[in-house]
């Protein structure tokens, strides 16, 4: 059997997220009749898991890049600007973004808690919404 895991150590961590995207791109390509009802079940369920573990990361990767402030080398007035420039997100959805990667990156518990799979990608968005400045005494 194929120990994926084991493969992936043996990338180095900068270019981790390039061989995602070609594993992708390569699986897009997949003809879908040719798998049996089983197979295209289970690789649904999969996928879906899968997808909520990327939105995860996704926001775990913009809690430790906004800090970082690597935007302002831009003409760009903003990270949320940056961010929308650069990616297919529109300024709302780079703001959520942000505003749930700021989230994470200030309460460490929860970045913890959905890097583990105990919150929902959609569960830290609502918190991160949720709780404005004055209540974020009250949360911490």
């Amino acid at each position: 059997m194929f120990d994926a895991a084991a493969t992936l150590e043996t990338i180095p961590a900068s270019q981790r997220i390039a061989f995602a995207r070609t594993l992708v791109a390569t699986l897009l390509t997949t003809d879908l009749t040719e798998l049996s009802d089983a197979a295209l079940t289970d690789d649904l369920v999969a996928l879906i898991e899968l997808g909520e573990s990327v939105a995860a990361l996704t926001i775990l990767f913009a809690g430790a890049w906004e800090p970082r402030q690597v935007w302002t080398a831009s003409p760009a007035r903003s990270a949320r600007a940056w961010l929308a420039h650069h990616s297919t997100l529109g300024t709302a959805g780079a703001g959520r973004l942000l505003r749930a990667g700021r989230f994470v990156h200030d309460f460490t518990i929860v970045g913890d808690a959905l890097a583990a799979g105990t919150l929902a990608p959609t569960q830290v968005e609502i918190m991160a919404a949720t709780v404005t400045t004055p209540r974020r005494p009250l949360f911490a």
